[in-house]
C-alpha cells in the first residue's frame, strides 16, 4: 500500500504525495472553489511535454481519473517527494538550484510549441481568475476584501494598467502551448540529486505567449526576495541562470509585464484560495512598484548568449 509523503489542500487545488516502491507520485484534484475543472491534458501538450526533455529534467504528464464525484484527478511520477518550491519556504536555498533552474529553462524553451489555427484557444488560468476579479471584485474567502484593499492602495490609473496586460495573455497576437503555472512549486527533484527533477504539466495548460511561464518563475522568485526575505544575491543567481538560459528569442517588455502579473495572480489566489494574511497589505506597494516600472524592477536582462 503506498505511503502517504504529504498532503495539502487550498480553495484551488488539493495535492496528495505518496510513496510506492521508491517512486512517488503527486496527485492534484480541485478545491472546493476551484473555478475551472481540471481536464485531461491535450494530445498538443503530450507532444510538447515529449520535446522537452533536456539532461536530467523532464515535463512529465498526468494520468488521468474520473473520481467519484465527477472531477478529474491527475497523477504524475516524480523522482522526489518534496518540489523546490518547499526548500526555498523552509529556506534551505540549495546550493544546485541554479544549475536545475538552469537546465529548465532549456527545457521550457523546447516546450513553447507555436500552435495551429485549428487548436481550442485557452487562457491562461491566472489570467481568467484575474481579469474578471479586476472588474467586480468577486471571490471566496478574502478576494473581496483584498480586491478593495489592493484597489485602494494602487489606485484607478495602476489598476486599469493591469487590466490592460491581461489583455495581452488572454488575446494574444500568437499562441503557444504554454504551462500555465511554471512555478517552483511544480519542479519536483529527485532526493538525491537536485539536478534530476520532473516538472509537473498539465494541470494548468493555456494557450498564449511563452514569455507567460517566463514571468511566472521570475516574479515567483521576486516574491521570495521581497516577501520571503531570501538573500537578494542568491535570488539574482536563480533570476539570471533561468532567464539566460531560455534559448529562444524572447521579448523582454513582455516578460517583464508577465511577471507584475504573476504578483498579482499569487495575491489573488492567496486571498481568494486560502484567506486573509498579515502578509497581503505589503503587496500593495509591491505591485505599485512593478506596475510603474512596467515589470523592470523585478527583471534584469538576460547575458548575451
Amino acid at each position: 500500500m503506498p505511503e502517504l509523503m504529504d498532503r495539502y489542500e487550498t480553495g484551488y487545488l488539493s495535492t496528495v504525495i505518496t510513496c510506492d516502491d521508491s517512486s512517488y507520485a503527486w496527485t492534484h484534484s480541485g478545491g472546493t472553489d476551484r473555478p475551472r475543472p481540471l481536464t485531461t491534458p491535450s494530445r498538443l501538450l503530450f507532444l510538447a511535454a515529449e520535446r522537452a526533455a533536456h539532461d536530467e529534467v523532464r515535463f512529465v504528464t498526468p494520468t488521468s481519473e474520473v473520481r467519484a464525484d465527477g472531477g478529474t484527478a491527475l497523477t504524475y511520477r516524480t523522482p522526489g517527494a518534496r518540489s523546490l518550491a518547499s526548500m526555498f519556504l523552509s529556506k534551505e536555498n540549495p546550493a544546485d538550484a541554479a544549475g536545475l533552474l538552469s537546465c529548465v529553462a532549456r527545457c521550457l524553451a523546447r516546450f513553447h510549441t507555436p500552435l495551429p489555427d485549428s487548436a481550442r484557444a485557452r487562457t491562461p488560468g491566472g489570467i481568467d481568475r484575474v481579469m474578471s476579479w479586476l472588474v467586480d471584485g468577486q471571490g471566496p474567502k478574502a478576494a473581496a476584501a483584498w480586491h478593495t484593499v489592493a484597489g485602494q492602495g494602487l489606485g484607478t490609473p495602476r489598476w486599469n494598467t493591469l487590466r490592460h496586460w491581461c489583455e495581452l495573455f488572454a488575446r494574444p497576437k500568437g499562441r503557444f502551448v504554454v504551462h500555465g503555472a511554471m512555478g517552483t512549486g511544480m519542479i519536483a527533484p529527485d532526493t538525491g540529486n537536485i539536478l534530476r527533477a520532473a516538472v509537473l504539466c498539465g494541470t494548468e495548460e493555456a494557450a498564449s505567449l511563452p514569455e507567460f511561464d517566463i514571468g511566472w518563475m521570475l516574479g515567483e522568485l521576486y516574491e521570495n526576495e521581497h516577501l520571503n526575505g531570501h538573500d537578494p544575491a542568491y535570488v539574482d543567481e536563480l533570476r539570471q541562470a533561468f532567464l539566460s538560459s531560455y534559448d529562444r528569442p524572447v521579448d523582454l517588455p513582455t516578460v517583464r509585464i508577465a511577471t507584475a502579473l504573476r504578483v498579482l495572480i499569487h495575491s489573488h489566489d492567496f486571498a481568494a484560495y486560502m484567506g486573509w494574511s498579515r502578509l497581503m497589505p505589503s503587496y500593495v506597494p509591491l505591485l505599485a512598484e512593478l506596475v510603474d516600472s512596467e515589470g523592470a524592477c523585478a527583471v534584469t536582462a538576460p547575458v548575451s548568449r
